[in-house]
């Protein structure tokens, strides 16, 4: 039997203060020394800070405190598991790491619970600008929040070029823009943080976010809160080359639990439905091989 109305609004409620006081140590440390290591294997920088680590053990310790039958994933590689594998937590202690460590205040702190996959409680963190900064919250069935006011995403009929989206990725990805609609689908602004621009995507500031390599601890609390803003999560399935519903991050069971949460990583389309399904007749797959230098030049021309 899954989780009740009650139990998500307490959850939800839960998440939420984990993800305030993530953001309380993020901020009262934001501009301060810190160690940064790049934890990369590959050409691509991935950095982490002792920060990193720190706040998740943070999130961790309070998670298996008040649900000790919970399990919990993070990124800087906590795996705890559990009695009820159903309910697993996600976690993103500070997404946006190199923006935090060259002192831009564009960085979030997320926090989601799965049931059997599916993001069901989702709270981020962003500074913003007032002093304590804000956080997005939502749970199945409950909306999505800031504070008092219910977010929604985007209410533009078409896609505007006059307004921001997200695509991030999109150069190395292999998509393309049909030519007659370059320049007309918005203009990109990746801001370094994924969890930061989903956020701003249930708020309705982004029409759209295309993430072309995501992780699961980048977008779960994102997933639900974009869906509980009326908008839809699309993912590429990669085997069949065609846009579908996102369901669940342990859709597949040909591994065990902990590894399809760590390995979960397609390409993610999110916003007001009407605005990724036009998006989806916009954007195509070549079956040729892929050319990296005209994918840069598409990417380029959209906002020409």
């Amino acid at each position: 039997m899954g989780l009740d109305q009650r139990e998500l609004k307490e959850l939800s409620s839960s998440a939420t203060d984990m993800a305030w006081n993530a953001g309380k140590v993020l901020l009262k440390r934001f501009r301060g020394p810190l160690n940064v290591q790049d934890k990369s294997t590959s050409k691509r920088v991935d950095p982490v800070t002792e920060l990193d680590n720190e706040v998740e053990d943070l999130i961790v310790k309070t998670i298996k405190t008040k649900f000790p039958d919970h399990g919990v994933i993070g990124e800087e590689g906590t795996i705890v598991e559990s009695k009820n594998s159903d309910l697993v937590w996600i976690i993103d202690p500070l997404d946006g790491t190199l923006n935090y460590a060259n002192g831009i205040p564009i960085f979030a702190s997320s926090i989601a619970l799965c049931e059997k996959g599916i993001p069901v409680v989702g709270a981020i963190y962003v500074p913003w600008i007032n002093e304590l900064g804000r956080v997005f919250f939502a749970y199945k069935g409950g909306g999505a929040w800031v504070d008092e006011t219910r977010l929604s995403v985007s209410s533009e009929k078409s896609l505007h070029k006059g307004r921001v989206s997200v695509l991030s990725g999109f150069a190395n990805s292999g998509f393309r823009i049909k030519p007659e609609f370059r320049g007309e689908i918005g203009e990109p602004r990746a801001i370094g943080s994924i969890a930061y621009e989903m956020g701003l995507t249930s708020e309705g500031i982004y029409q759209y976010v295309f993430f072309s390599s995501p992780k699961s601890w980048d977008v779960a609390a994102g997933i639900i809160l974009v869906e509980e803003a009326g908008g839809t999560n699309i993912i590429w399935n990669k085997d069949k080359r065609m846009w579908e519903s996102f369901i669940s991050f342990t859709i597949s069971r040909d591994n065990d639990l902990f590894s399809l949460f760590r390995n979960w990583q397609l390409p993610l389309l999110s916003g007001s439905s009407m605005l990724v399904e036009e998006f989806m007749n916009v954007v195509y797959l070549p079956k040729k091989r892929f050319d990296f230098t005209s994918s840069i030049k598409n990417y380029f021309s959209l906002s020409k």
